[in-house]
């Protein structure tokens, strides 16, 4: 009995292999803080910091606290937002759009939506020392356009997307590229540094059928 209970208590094994707690997420829990200050004439200026951590052990999840987002921007509520730090790729909302489950959960596609774009850094998604622009929506028109500047040797990268949103259509089309990419050392050399990705989606009353296509380059 003294072997086995020790066996237990050493060895954190599988699912159902032991007695012990464990924790078992898709995510880690996101804290966040956001500022909003009105400037008159209808301009805004704002920030946002967000990171993830793992609230019983209040570890973070990442080696940057706020690695998920974090952004100063000024609005105009006539012609769209001005920001800049790290926030998502422009090619990231037609992904998410198009995952059943918003890229969150097990069931989620994820970076599988990326075609093995620039698989070896995390700026896939998000991206460092950036300067974006997201307009407002003109008749279901819109844009975004962002460049990521090169800092301590990591990659710069740039990208945009076209966004329709209808009554009961969206429809989109993205682009991103790694700009001098310079694959670090021990991480995946086939990595593409270009990508196209276009989304459809059609809402019915009670469904939506939803098309997305990417290639990498």
């Amino acid at each position: 009995r003294q072997k086995r209970r020790s066996r237990h208590r050493d060895d954190p094994g599988g699912n159902g292999a032991n007695k012990a707690w464990q924790m078992k997420q898709s995510s880690a829990s996101r804290l966040g803080f956001r500022g909003t200050e009105d400037l008159g004439g209808g301009l805004s200026a704002s920030f946002l910091l967000e990171h993830r951590f793992t609230p019983d052990t209040g570890s973070y999840s990442a080696t940057s606290p706020f690695f998920m987002q974090s952004t100063v921007s000024l609005s105009h509520k006539s012609v769209g937002t001005l920001w800049m730090g790290r926030d998502y790729a422009p090619m990231f909302w037609l992904a998410v759009k198009t995952d059943p489950f918003g890229m969150d959960g097990v069931g989620q596609i994820g970076a599988n939506q990326y075609a093995d774009f620039n698989s070896n850094s995390d700026i896939a998604s998000r991206t460092n020392n950036t300067l974006g622009f997201k307009s407002r929506r003109f008749n279901g028109l819109s844009f975004d356009l962002a460049y990521s500047f090169k800092e301590n040797g990591s990659n710069s990268q740039s990208g945009g997307n076209v966004q329709y949103q209808g009554e009961n259509i969206y429809a989109g089309r993205g682009y991103a590229k790694v700009n001098q990419a310079i694959p670090a050392a021990g991480t995946n050399l086939n990595s593409n540094d270009e990508l196209l990705n276009a989304a459809f989606i059609y809402s019915f009353e009670r469904f939506r059928v939803m098309a997305y296509a990417a290639q990498g380059k």
